[in-house]
Protein backbone atom coordinates (compact mmCIF):
# COMPACT_ATOMS: atom_id res chain seq x y z
CA UNK A 1 0.00 0.00 0.00
CA UNK A 2 1.21 3.52 -0.78
CA UNK A 3 1.70 5.06 2.70
CA UNK A 4 2.13 8.57 1.27
CA UNK A 5 -1.21 8.39 -0.57
CA UNK A 6 -2.89 7.00 2.57
CA UNK A 7 -1.45 9.80 4.73
CA UNK A 8 -2.54 12.51 2.24
CA UNK A 9 -6.09 11.13 2.30
CA UNK A 10 -6.03 10.89 6.11
CA UNK A 11 -5.25 14.61 6.42
CA UNK A 12 -7.82 15.55 3.78
CA UNK A 13 -10.52 13.52 5.55
CA UNK A 14 -9.61 14.84 9.00
CA UNK A 15 -9.66 18.47 7.84
CA UNK A 16 -13.18 17.77 6.55
CA UNK A 17 -14.25 16.11 9.82
CA UNK A 18 -12.96 19.00 11.96
CA UNK A 19 -15.09 21.40 9.93
CA UNK A 20 -18.32 19.53 10.60
CA UNK A 21 -20.75 20.55 13.29
CA UNK A 22 -23.04 18.14 15.12
CA UNK A 23 -25.88 19.09 12.78
CA UNK A 24 -23.99 17.54 9.84
CA UNK A 25 -23.52 14.12 11.41
CA UNK A 26 -25.56 11.33 9.84
CA UNK A 27 -27.29 8.72 12.00
CA UNK A 28 -26.12 5.23 11.16
CA UNK A 29 -28.04 2.00 11.08
CA UNK A 30 -27.11 1.18 14.69
CA UNK A 31 -28.06 4.64 15.98
CA UNK A 32 -24.49 5.90 16.57
CA UNK A 33 -23.53 9.22 14.97
CA UNK A 34 -21.56 8.58 11.80
CA UNK A 35 -19.26 10.57 9.51
CA UNK A 36 -18.39 9.47 5.97
CA UNK A 37 -15.92 11.16 3.59
CA UNK A 38 -14.80 9.88 0.16
CA UNK A 39 -12.42 10.69 -2.64
CA UNK A 40 -11.50 8.75 -5.81
CA UNK A 41 -9.46 6.10 -3.97
CA UNK A 42 -10.44 5.97 -0.30
CA UNK A 43 -13.44 6.13 2.02
CA UNK A 44 -13.25 7.41 5.63
CA UNK A 45 -15.86 6.34 8.21
CA UNK A 46 -16.19 7.29 11.85
CA UNK A 47 -18.76 6.19 14.38
CA UNK A 48 -18.88 7.21 18.03
CA UNK A 49 -21.10 7.05 21.08
CA UNK A 50 -22.68 9.96 22.92
CA UNK A 51 -23.94 10.11 26.48
CA UNK A 52 -27.74 9.78 26.75
CA UNK A 53 -28.15 13.54 27.14
CA UNK A 54 -25.62 14.23 24.31
CA UNK A 55 -23.43 16.26 26.69
CA UNK A 56 -20.40 13.95 26.32
CA UNK A 57 -18.75 12.42 23.28
CA UNK A 58 -17.51 8.99 24.30
CA UNK A 59 -15.69 6.12 22.55
CA UNK A 60 -15.50 5.59 18.82
CA UNK A 61 -13.69 4.20 15.81
CA UNK A 62 -12.25 5.74 12.65
CA UNK A 63 -11.54 3.62 9.58
CA UNK A 64 -10.12 4.17 6.10
CA UNK A 65 -11.02 1.78 3.29
CA UNK A 66 -10.04 1.51 -0.36
CA UNK A 67 -13.19 2.46 -2.28
CA UNK A 68 -15.39 -0.60 -2.72
CA UNK A 69 -13.56 -2.71 -0.11
CA UNK A 70 -14.96 -3.94 3.22
CA UNK A 71 -11.71 -4.44 5.17
CA UNK A 72 -10.11 -1.22 6.45
CA UNK A 73 -6.54 -0.40 5.45
CA UNK A 74 -6.22 1.87 8.52
CA UNK A 75 -8.20 2.14 11.76
CA UNK A 76 -8.12 3.90 15.13
CA UNK A 77 -10.15 3.19 18.27
CA UNK A 78 -10.52 5.74 21.03
CA UNK A 79 -12.14 5.81 24.44
CA UNK A 80 -12.67 8.64 26.91
CA UNK A 81 -14.97 11.63 27.03
CA UNK A 82 -15.21 15.21 25.78
CA UNK A 83 -17.76 17.74 26.92
CA UNK A 84 -19.89 18.95 24.04
CA UNK A 85 -18.90 22.58 24.73
CA UNK A 86 -15.18 21.68 24.43
CA UNK A 87 -15.44 20.09 20.97
CA UNK A 88 -14.83 23.40 19.09
CA UNK A 89 -11.57 23.96 21.02
CA UNK A 90 -10.55 20.34 20.51
CA UNK A 91 -11.24 20.61 16.76
CA UNK A 92 -9.07 23.74 16.49
CA UNK A 93 -6.19 21.89 18.17
CA UNK A 94 -6.63 18.89 15.88
CA UNK A 95 -7.06 21.04 12.78
CA UNK A 96 -3.70 22.72 13.37
CA UNK A 97 -1.96 19.36 13.07
CA UNK A 98 -4.05 18.26 10.09
CA UNK A 99 -3.44 21.51 8.20
CA UNK A 100 0.31 21.16 8.79
CA UNK A 101 -0.01 17.49 7.65
CA UNK A 102 1.98 16.38 10.66
CA UNK A 103 1.03 12.91 11.93
CA UNK A 104 1.19 12.90 15.74
CA UNK A 105 -0.55 9.63 16.43
CA UNK A 106 -3.48 10.68 14.24
CA UNK A 107 -4.62 13.28 16.74
CA UNK A 108 -3.49 16.82 17.61
CA UNK A 109 -0.13 18.43 18.35
CA UNK A 110 1.87 17.64 21.48
CA UNK A 111 0.78 21.00 22.93
CA UNK A 112 -1.78 23.65 21.91
CA UNK A 113 -3.06 26.56 23.98
CA UNK A 114 -5.80 29.16 23.58
CA UNK A 115 -6.51 31.48 26.48
CA UNK A 116 -7.14 29.40 29.60
CA UNK A 117 -7.49 26.11 27.68
CA UNK A 118 -4.61 23.72 26.96
CA UNK A 119 -4.55 20.59 24.80
CA UNK A 120 -1.83 17.96 25.32
CA UNK A 121 -1.17 14.81 23.30
CA UNK A 122 1.36 12.13 24.26
CA UNK A 123 2.03 9.49 21.61
CA UNK A 124 4.26 6.43 21.33
CA UNK A 125 4.97 5.78 18.45
CA UNK A 126 3.47 8.45 16.23
CA UNK A 127 3.25 7.24 12.65
CA UNK A 128 0.44 6.11 10.38
CA UNK A 129 1.55 2.47 10.55
CA UNK A 130 1.19 2.17 14.32
CA UNK A 131 0.36 4.65 17.04
CA UNK A 132 -1.16 4.95 20.47
CA UNK A 133 -1.43 7.77 22.92
CA UNK A 134 -3.41 9.84 25.36
CA UNK A 135 -4.76 13.36 24.90
CA UNK A 136 -6.25 15.78 27.44
CA UNK A 137 -7.81 19.23 27.57
CA UNK A 138 -7.12 21.33 30.66
CA UNK A 139 -8.69 24.56 31.84
CA UNK A 140 -6.66 26.90 34.01
CA UNK A 141 -8.55 28.12 37.06
CA UNK A 142 -6.27 30.43 39.04
CA UNK A 143 -3.13 28.43 39.75
CA UNK A 144 -4.84 25.06 39.18
CA UNK A 145 -5.52 23.10 36.00
CA UNK A 146 -8.79 21.17 35.74
CA UNK A 147 -9.08 18.26 33.28
CA UNK A 148 -12.08 18.85 31.03
CA UNK A 149 -11.77 15.82 28.76
CA UNK A 150 -9.47 13.04 27.59
CA UNK A 151 -9.09 10.21 25.08
CA UNK A 152 -6.84 7.19 24.96
CA UNK A 153 -6.38 5.94 21.41
CA UNK A 154 -4.57 3.30 19.38
CA UNK A 155 -4.50 2.42 15.71
CA UNK A 156 -2.55 1.99 12.53
CA UNK A 157 -2.52 0.23 9.20
CA UNK A 158 -4.51 -2.98 9.06
CA UNK A 159 -1.62 -5.42 9.55
CA UNK A 160 -0.28 -3.45 12.55
CA UNK A 161 -3.72 -2.68 13.98
CA UNK A 162 -4.59 -6.37 14.21
CA UNK A 163 -1.31 -7.04 16.08
CA UNK A 164 -2.17 -4.34 18.66
CA UNK A 165 -5.58 -5.83 19.37
CA UNK A 166 -4.21 -9.37 19.73
CA UNK A 167 -1.15 -8.36 21.81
Amino acid sequence: MDRELLEKFFFKAMRHVCGLGPEKMMPSVNGRPQIIFRDDFFRFEEQYDMSPDASLRLDGRQEIFFQGEFEPVWAMDYVGSWRKEDIPFLNRALLKEYQDEHFTGGRGPNHYQEGRFTYENRTFPANIDRSCGHEKVYEKEGELFKIRGHYTYFGGTSENFRMQIVA
